[in-house]
């Protein structure tokens, strides 16, 4: 098979644990589209949360996916093909319910993060992004504005107790939600995925199911890796997404990305 796209994810994919990529994956994505391979980004950051990684995306001609689905934008940032938020009552609900729980929330709503909660929290998570933010003043002005995705931060024990007790308390049925980190609980519209936006742009490409590669670590590679002709789980990864995958490949600290495309890509061409 000879597969024409390439979707990655970042955190705990192209990244290693210190948030660098390594000159090895740089250079097997160098190849891979040295061989005509289209390489996209497809991650639940924010554009702004990738500028920190400018070599990588000079590299990169075609739209990047961000926000897990919710914008389709070029690797510049200056124009978007592809955005959807939530609803302003879906959105308002999450970040109420939030506040009563007492989490650290982080909200993006047109390019701009906005937090509320814990300041040390705040500063912590920030800082390992690398972005700036506001603190959050007025939910309801920025839900009229567009919110693209609020992300919940707490500790472990803490995100998986909300995500079982969320099904009983939320109202609004027009988004879904998931963790796309142990510490870390994302809502975005219902129509929203990392799968649904990367089928939107291989078809714009003209790519078949069967000629894509999703790799990922997260359950919010869920869908993408369902997509995929050939999705592929990092050896960092949960069990749950092993499962999901048709292979698991080395760690992230083992250059699983250039493991991926060296054995299909490189020795498939």
């Amino acid at each position: 098979m000879k597969y024409k796209l390439l979707a990655l994810d970042m955190d705990g994919t192209v990244l290693n644990n210190k948030k660098e990529i390594s000159e090895k994956t740089m250079a097997a994505i160098r190849r891979a589209m040295e061989l005509g391979v289209i390489v996209t980004i497809a991650t639940g950051r924010s554009w702004q949360s990738l500028e920190p990684y400018q070599a990588l995306l000079a590299l990169l001609p075609h739209p990047l996916i961000v926000f897990n689905g919710g914008m389709v934008l070029s690797p510049d940032g200056e124009e978007v093909f592809y955005q959807q938020n939530l609803s302003p009552e879906a959105a308002l609900e999450v970040i109420g319910v939030g506040q009563t729980y007492g989490v650290t929330q982080y909200i993006w709503s047109n390019g701009t993060l906005h937090a509320d909660g814990v300041m040390e929290r705040i500063k912590r998570d920030t800082g390992e992004v690398g972005v700036g933010h506001l603190m959050l003043e007025d939910a309801e002005a920025l839900a009229r504005e567009g919110i693209s995705k609020v992300l919940w931060s707490a500790e472990v024990d803490q995100i998986g107790a909300y995500q079982r007790a969320l099904p009983a308390v939320l109202q609004a049925r027009d988004m879904h939600y998931f963790t796309s980190g142990a510490q870390y609980l994302e809502f975005v519209d219902h129509r929203v995925s990392k799968g649904a936006a990367l089928a939107r742009f291989a078809a714009h490409f003209g790519i078949k199911p069967e000629e894509v590669i999703a790799v990922g670590d997260g359950m919010n590679d869920v869908t993408m890796l369902e997509y995929a002709g050939l999705g592929v789980a990092m050896g960092n990864a949960p069990e749950a997404l092993k499962q999901v995958a048709d292979f698991v490949t080395l760690t992230n600290e083992e250059d699983g990305v250039a493991h991926v495309i060296e054995q299909f890509i490189v020795s498939g061409s």
